[in-house]
């Protein structure tokens, strides 16, 4: 789902709201949605502000070293090498993690719990750029 709203004279804001595939769903819906998202994103008009947001079900993880300027000091947890759509989307349009730049407790950051290992993790995000 996309909202477009004007926010001044000739500046606008683009909200895309999504909710990915699960990890259970094949490799190609999992693909598939992120092309279509692509295209997306890739039709906003470049001065617009984006903001992303959904549930994306991946673990991103905390190496703000290796994505820098994609995921900030605040991350949780491990990524998944599978789940690597969110993080590089993030870096072809020069988009940040938001929920990993801003310190919380650790119960305030994560949205679900594993039914198996009982682990806490974050798996909805807010996405942001300021331009593409």
């Amino acid at each position: 789902m996309t909202l477009t709203l004007e926010l001044e004279l000739e500046t606008r804001v683009t909200i895309v709201s999504c909710y990915v595939p699960t990890m259970t769903r094949p490799d190609e819906k999992r693909d598939e949605f992120y092309q279509q998202l692509r295209e997306v994103i890739g039709g906003i008009r470049h001065k617009d502000k984006l903001i992303l947001m959904g549930d994306f079900n991946a673990r991103v993880g905390s190496d703000f070293q290796s994505w820098k300027g994609v995921l900030g000091h605040h991350g949780v947890g491990r990524m998944y090498e599978n789940l690597l759509h969110l993080l590089s989307l993030c870096r072809e349009f020069n988009m940040t993690i938001t929920n990993s730049v801003f310190q919380q407790k650790n119960c305030r950051k994560t949205t679900w719990l594993h039914p198996h290992s009982n682990s806490w993790h974050m798996i909805d995000y807010e996405v942001n750029s300021i331009s593409k």
